[in-house]
């Protein structure tokens, strides 16, 4: 009974964030955006409580947890962005055109990445084989959302920059594109649900083939994607892919 009485309590707290959901994308090509911190975003669902303390009841928990909620400032949809790997997109002079890989623009994606060098030690296994260890930690942080990400000029999930599958073309003639080449950006416009946050840990062991020991900690932002955005380094919008139109039999984004 109390398990139920939490699932429904919970199901109401959803709608209190309502004002969270925007389904529309508000951008157009020329538009100037200013993209928000993963980071900051994390931080902040990060102050609602997850879990159930030991010595709390279920009406004290829900009550903590609307609290939390009600205290945000995160209300609304956000644009969350972050820079282009220069592998992640070439420019083609015959196309007129950056093209850049569908997966950048993946809602399973990691926006920032931080690498610490913890050190390092002498370390040896049972036959005695001495190995000197590194020591890091890497902090990332993602979204993770609900859209199919295909793209009107090409639906096909394998990647090729030859045949142009798995590829965005986003227009530049070469003058434009020498002034954007590595200065390109990308951005998914979403709004958060539940249960909002969640982060993993992984521990990699060090072996004499790998001497690396390894502390992996993902933090997730969990949202519903809206559609995406390429930019400039200033945040000029240059291409914006959308959701695809009513009465489609999926849910992809155009």
């Amino acid at each position: 009974m109390k398990s139920l009485f939490l699932t429904l309590s919970l199901t109401v707290l959803s709608s209190q964030v309502a004002a969270f959901a925007q389904s529309t994308c508000p951008f157009e090509e020329g538009d100037q955006v200013s993209f928000e911190s993963i980071k900051s975003v994390f931080d902040e669902l990060r102050t609602i409580p997850a879990d159930k303390g030991e010595f709390e009841t279920t009406p004290e928990f829900i009550e903590r947890r609307t609290l939390a909620i009600e205290a945000l400032s995160i209300g609304g949809a956000k644009l969350l962005g972050r820079d282009l790997f220069p592998y992640e997109a070439k420019y083609s002079a015959d196309d007129q055109a950056f093209k850049i890989k569908e997966s950048a623009l993946s809602e399973d994606r990691s926006f920032d990445t931080v690498i610490v060098d913890l050190g390092e030690y002498e370390a040896s296994n049972a036959m005695g084989v001495a190995v000197t260890v590194e020591r890091s930690a890497v902090t990332m942080h993602e979204v993770v959302g609900e859209a199919d990400w295909e793209f009107d000029e090409y639906e096909a999930a394998e990647f090729s920059w030859k045949d142009d599958i798995g590829v965005l073309h986003v227009a530049a003639d070469t003058a434009t594109a020498r002034t954007l080449k590595d200065q390109l950006k990308v951005g998914l416009y979403l709004s958060v649900k539940e249960p909002f946050w969640k982060t993993l840990e992984a521990y990699k062991e060090p072996t004499v083939g790998s001497p690396t020991e390894l502390v992996a900690i993902t933090n997730s932002v969990i949202s519903n994607v809206h559609c995406g955005v390429v930019t400039s380094a200033e945040g000029i919008v240059l291409k914006v892919i959308k959701q695809r139109p009513t009465g489609r039999n999926d849910t992809g984004l155009r």
